[in-house]
């Protein structure tokens, strides 16, 4: 057992001892299999999304690895009350399909599967930079960039980790014995011990099965709540880039909303769209109304 993310408190890594225990080949990289599935972990119950890239046999690798987060793996994924709630009150005729057909999801793309956008985009700009330029539009800080190159030097995966590592995501690599450029783009990497490329997907694909099937042990287990009691992901946390910002009691003014579960009256300190504040006649509370757009 170790921490589970963000507390001290105990998460099962049961089918990663499992696969350590059946190949032992595997045995020496159980801290950086057990260190992926905390920064996965970390990553979805606090708002943030999987991206998932390779070619070839590791295109099929990361199609799979999001089939089995998306969906049930090794547990049923039951929708919580709350979800279901919402979904028979607008849509009572439906109420019992939804319950049986819908399932709790760990949110997961993969960048390999979008036919259309990546066949024009290699046609018109070129191929090395079709996983870059998704992760340039998907990917938000507190995500994680997860790559498969047996090779490690995959240059569509090299770029897409590149631009990753630019935009605040976390990065997630799948080797093979040497390592290749992507060892020093990953935040955690996951070196097989093998060198032929059959064999170093066979362990990609078993240490993946006990990655996501840990993930769903731990967010949706027995008595585990890893999602929250909604279903949906917690909202993520992120640290303030604008360290004078300062926060009122809410008032009758149109006031300026932050990303949660509460609207918030914030000031914007250094922001192009610059809040106008007034104060309130009644409260004395200083709110933010209409926003005025300043020049660039």
């Amino acid at each position: 057992m170790n921490a589970s993310p963000g507390t001290d408190m105990p998460y099962s890594n049961r089918y990663i001892n499992e696969l350590v225990n059946r190949e032992t080949s595997l045995l020496p990289l159980k801290r950086e299999i057990c260190r992926a599935l905390k920064e996965l972990l970390d990553c979805v119950t606090s708002g943030g999304k999987l991206l998932v890239c390779g070619n070839g046999g590791s295109a099929a690798d990361a199609e799979h690895i999001v089939g089995e987060l998306m969906k049930g793996f090794m547990l049923p994924r039951t929708l919580g009350d709350g979800q279901l709630r919402k979904l028979a009150n607008l849509f009572p005729a439906l109420a019992d399909e939804m319950r049986a057909h819908l399932q709790h999801a760990i949110p997961a793309i993969s960048l390999v599967g979008g036919v259309a956008l990546n066949t024009a985009f290699i046609n018109d700009v070129g191929a090395d930079y079709v996983f870059a330029q998704q992760v340039l539009g998907l990917g938000r800080p507190g995500d994680i960039l997860w790559g498969l190159s047996t090779s490690g030097n995959s240059v569509n995966v090299v770029r897409a980790f590149q631009v990753a590592r630019a935009s605040g995501l976390r990065t997630l690599a799948f080797t093979g014995k040497n390592g290749g450029a992507l060892a020093a783009l990953s935040d955690t990497e996951i070196r097989v011990p093998q060198q032929e490329t059959y064999r170093i997907q066979e362990l990609h694909l078993q240490i993946y099965h006990a990655l996501c099937a840990d993930m769903e042990e731990n967010l949706f287990g027995e008595g585990r709540a890893g999602l929250g009691a909604s279903g949906c992901p917690r909202p993520r946390r992120h640290a303030r880039k604008h360290p004078r910002t300062r926060r009122f009691p809410r008032s009758g003014a149109k006031v300026c909303q932050k990303r949660g579960a509460a609207a918030r009256e914030i000031i914007f300190q250094g922001s192009l769209n610059r809040p106008i504040l007034t104060k309130n006649s009644h409260s004395g509370n200083v709110v933010c109304t209409q926003a005025r757009s300043q020049p660039h």
